[in-house]
């Protein structure tokens, strides 16, 4: 598709991302349908059949069942039109879910469509939103950019990973150089310049040449990043309560000016800033070299004009969002 055409729907995506978020917010789900969307976000994607598509068939396909000790699907039960549902059941069944998801009962419907008239040479873009659970399996001209969905609050359970904070993680960048981390901070997030987690103030500042670094880190969104140990970003509830404490101390939330663009055209408004944890692999440099704008030298920081100082590389499905609340 052409460049312009792909950057708007980038765009887009990114700010329905900032919207669901919000709403998710204050939707405030439950423990269990936190767990049951992740848990389902993990469904191998259903290829749509070929021979549904030729005869033009769409359709909703419903499926049911619980996660046994191996992590396969059992007692699945299906409603929708035979050959959909196939696909689904093809999905399922091929699916291992994470360990942490064993025992669960799962809903999730699969929403298939096509794009009337559709050329032999097509897309099958498939989607995970949440509330409720659903794939949306769609066949069009074009591969389609999925708004992507963030859970409104972290998985917790014995045995969860600890997190580390900004301000932690930037007292000794090099220390934690390749090291796989649960990174806790203030999500910003520009949707022109890109994406990082900050602390407003560290008690240790990491300098370079006499320059000193913003407490930043950016996020770098790749589908090469690490997995979670347990397959989902799972934390220790004690150990995100203390390190949740310790972010209010040094960091606060306000109102965010975020720019969009919609039919009408473009323009901003306010929203509001909340907490993030992100699982990834970090990435910092053993000879940091600062920007010097007067020799047009942008030093070789990370991100947007190289500004952040370290960076996460990361798998957007490994972000939470988390409510601004002291301790939870």
């Amino acid at each position: 598709m052409p460049v312009s055409l792909f950057a708007l729907l980038v765009l887009a995506a990114s700010l329905n991302i900032t919207a669901e978020a919000q709403n998710n917010q204050a939707m405030a789900p439950t423990t269990e349908e936190t767990w049951s969307a992740a848990c389902a976000s993990k469904i191998e994607h259903p290829l749509y059949p070929a021979a549904a598509l030729d005869a033009g068939l769409a359709g909703l396909v419903s499926a049911g069942f619980t996660i046994n000790p191996s992590g396969k699907a059992a007692a699945l039960a299906m409603t929708g039109p035979d050959s959909l549902a196939s696909a689904v059941r093809t999905a399922v069944s091929g699916t291992t879910f994470p360990q942490p998801c064993a025992g669960r009962r799962l809903k999730v419907d699969f929403s298939f469509q096509y794009e009337p008239q559709l050329p032999i040479q097509h897309h099958v873009s498939v989607c995970f939103s949440h509330p409720p659970s659903k794939f949306s399996v769609i066949a069009k001209r074009i591969e389609m950019v999925c708004s992507f969905y963030t859970y409104a609050g972290p998985l917790v359970a014995a045995g969860g990973l600890h997190p580390i904070t900004v301000c932690e993680l930037l007292a000794d960048p090099t220390a934690y150089d390749g090291r796989q981390v649960a990174l806790l901070g203030k999500w910003a997030d520009s949707h022109f310049d890109g994406v990082w987690l900050s602390e407003d103030r560290c008690e240790s500042r990491l300098i370079t040449d006499g320059y000193e670094w913003p407490n930043e880190v950016w996020i770098r969104n790749d589908n090469s990043a690490p997995t979670p140990p347990k397959g989902l970003l799972v934390l220790d509830s004690h150990a995100l309560d203390e390190k949740l404490a310790s972010v209010h101390r040094t960091t606060s939330l306000g109102l965010e000016e975020i720019a969009f663009l919609g039919k009408d055209g473009g323009g901003t408004r306010q929203v509001k800033q909340h907490w993030a944890v992100i699982f990834g692999r970090i990435e910092a440099r053993k000879q940091l070299h600062p920007p010097n704008r007067p020799t047009n030298d942008w030093g070789n920081g990370f991100g947007q004009m190289n500004s952040a100082p370290v960076q996460i590389i990361a798998k957007q499905e490994n972000t939470f969002y988390l409510q601004d609340n002291a301790s939870r």
